[in-house]
Formats: structure tokens, sequence, C-alpha cells
């Protein structure tokens, strides 16, 4: 595939029917995700176990008990109700979700380039009005959700960070196992420019 950006999705937060109150409450509890060992990996390395279930039964799982919580956007959450069946909201942030905006190869090269231009630069030029747009989403979600009487939380900037420290390590070695050399090359330019990002 032929990758020309990437798509900005929201980012994601935990929801539990157990308190979430410190790192240490995760231990323990079932949490849904998405059918990835990366993903699972993260949770496993909080004492949690990860459950990859369909989308479409996440709302009847966290109903029965049959997983305790799950990790999504605001909105995502408002909209399909998750908030109902959860006790608990932790505004997280802990994951980026981004969409890869990705073309057949063949047919993108077939094209003039002045007309991949075109499509990067149209891509590139509503990329900021869909950041505000999903901005403004996820305010009115965390709107209904307060009202809902959940109780919600904030993680502090020490928690995130200690957060980062448990879950980073277990993901990266689930990545490179699966991407090899290549994927070692990409977690290097990644690391590099978190570094830079972060001492700013």
């Amino acid at each position: 595939m032929t990758c020309i950006g990437l798509w900005p999705n929201g980012k994601k937060n935990f929801t539990s029917s157990k308190p979430l109150a410190s790192l240490e409450d995760f231990a323990g509890q079932k949490f849904r995700v998405m059918d990835s060992n990366i993903l699972i990996e993260q949770f496993n390395s909080l004492g949690a176990s990860a459950i990859a279930l369909p989308f479409g039964e996440l709302y009847t799982a966290l109903q029965t008990g049959v997983v305790d919580g799950e990790e999504n956007p605001l909105d995502t959450i408002q909209r399909m109700k998750f908030y109902e069946v959860q006790k608990h909201l932790v505004l997280s942030d802990h994951g980026a979700m981004e969409d890869v905006i990705l073309f057949n190869p063949a047919w993108w090269a077939s094209l003039p380039a002045e007309h991949q231009k075109t499509i990067v630069d149209t891509f590139n030029e509503v990329i900021p009005e869909l950041i505000a747009h999903k901005a403004e989403a996820v305010a009115t979600a965390l709107e209904e959700i307060k009202a809902s009487g959940i109780e919600i939380r904030e993680m502090s900037a020490d928690e995130k960070s200690a957060f980062r420290d448990k879950m980073y390590p277990a993901g990266r070695a689930a990545y490179v196992e699966r991407a090899g050399e290549e994927g070692e090359n990409l977690i290097a330019i990644y690391e590099k420019e978190y570094e830079a990002a972060t001492a700013q």
C-alpha cells in the first residue's frame, strides 16, 4: 500500500464497572480491546486481562460483566452509550486513534504527479477542520457523560507517565516481534522524535 498520511480520530480513555482510582486498580480487571497483540500486551503489563471482542458485542459484554471495562474516544463512549453500563471513567488520553490513508500502489503510480499532489494537499487541507470537529464532538460527549452521574476523574501527568512506563515496553516488544528489523527501524525514528518533542 502507498500511505499518504494519517487521519486523526481522537484519543482513548478508560471506563470500567470497577474503580480505576490508581494504576493498581487495573490488576485483575477484564478489558475489551481490538484484536491486537500490542493492545493485549499493554493491558497484560498492568496485570489486567485483555479480551478481543467484536465492537458490536461490547455494550452487552459490559452490561453482563463479560468484561469490566473498555477503552475508546469519548465521542465513541457517548455515541455507543457505554457510559450507561459503566460506573467509572478516567480521562487518560492514553492512546491515539489514527486512521491511515492508503492507496493501491499500482493505481497511485498511474496518476499524474499533479493529481497525486492535489489528493495529498486536499487531505492536508481538511485535517485541521477534522481536528476541530473532533474536539467539539468530544466536548459535547463529555457533557452528556457527566450528566449521567458516572464517576469521572482526570489522570495527572505523573500518573500518565507511570502508565507509559508500564505499557510502552510491552507494546514495543509486541510490535517488534511482528515487524522485525523494519519495525525496529521505525521504533528508533519514533523514539528519537518522541524524545525531541517531550524535551521542549
